[in-house]
């Protein structure tokens, strides 16, 4: 619980749920490396009769777990909602933003997030959906996104735009303070 002008305002936490694909693509992506290495190991080994070689293939496949383990890692878990701020709860360092550095928030229309792209800093699906995407009615996006339903944008006063997708996002709006400065609810 946090005081704000003699209030005391509870702290609401909101659960950001992966969605089926993201969980099936981060298992079969894991799987398929996993067992790819292994048959690569084997026939570099048999082939050049010199297991040392197989290794240095199986070795190969490490960069594709460290990324696998730092999209892991940058997947937001939880939203909540404090007297001043949203936190985007991920393994790593949260994402907060102050209400009064927010100009809007609003629950998405559907067809807003047609169209929609990954930029080169993006993981798209393996976890969830982080980092910048794109699309031409909004321009760019900071996505903080655990599944492809319930987003929510917010507009900051930076002009950068933000989307999150908590399970609830009815109940998420509902639990916004209303009365900070330069928040308007739509």
């Amino acid at each position: 619980m946090l005081r704000n002008d003699d209030k005391i305002i509870p702290m609401q936490k909101f659960i950001c749920s992966p969605d089926k694909l993201s969980k099936i693509r981060a298992w079969s992506i894991a799987a398929f490396a996993f067992i790819l290495a292994i048959i690569f190991y084997f026939y570099f080994s048999q082939l050049t009769k010199n297991p040392s070689i197989g290794l240095v293939v199986f070795v190969a496949f490490i960069p594709v777990y460290i990324g696998m383990f730092l999209a892991y890692f940058h997947n937001p878990e939880s939203i909540e909602i404090t007297g001043t701020t949203i936190i985007i709860r991920r393994k790593i360092t949260p994402r907060r933003i102050l209400f009064s550095d927010i100009n809007s928030i609003r629950k998405a229309e559907e067809k807003e997030m047609k169209g929609v792209i990954r930029a080169s800093t993006s993981e798209g699906g393996l976890y969830g959906y982080t980092g910048l995407y794109w699309n031409r009615k909004m321009g760019d996006m900071w996505w903080y996104c655990s599944q492809r339903k319930n987003y929510i944008i917010i507009d900051t006063n930076d002009d950068t735009r933000i989307v999150i997708t908590p399970d609830y996002p009815e109940e998420f709006m509902k639990n916004l303070p209303a009365e900070f400065s330069g928040l308007s609810l739509k």
